[in-house]
């Protein structure tokens, strides 16, 4: 019964620690495509790094809550 609790834990912390270590880079590729779509057109805001930090963690909080709603 430990050894489930273990790897389940470890397995947990694997994935947030990914998350936490990709969250920069997935924030400022996104950052690069709107400021693309932004100089393609003018109905695209232009977007700082800060912002798009904050919506990346935002989707990823979205899309993890829809995964649970979804899962049970």
């Amino acid at each position: 019964m430990t050894d489930d609790k273990t790897t389940n834990t470890t397995a947990i912390t694997a994935a947030l620690a990914l998350t936490l270590a990709t969250l920069p880079a997935r924030a400022w590729l996104l950052m690069l495509v709107v400021g693309a779509l932004h100089g393609l057109t003018a109905a695209v805001p232009a977007i700082g790094y800060g912002t798009m930090l904050l919506l990346t963690i935002g989707l990823d909080f979205v899309v993890g809550t829809a995964r649970r709603i979804l899962h049970k």
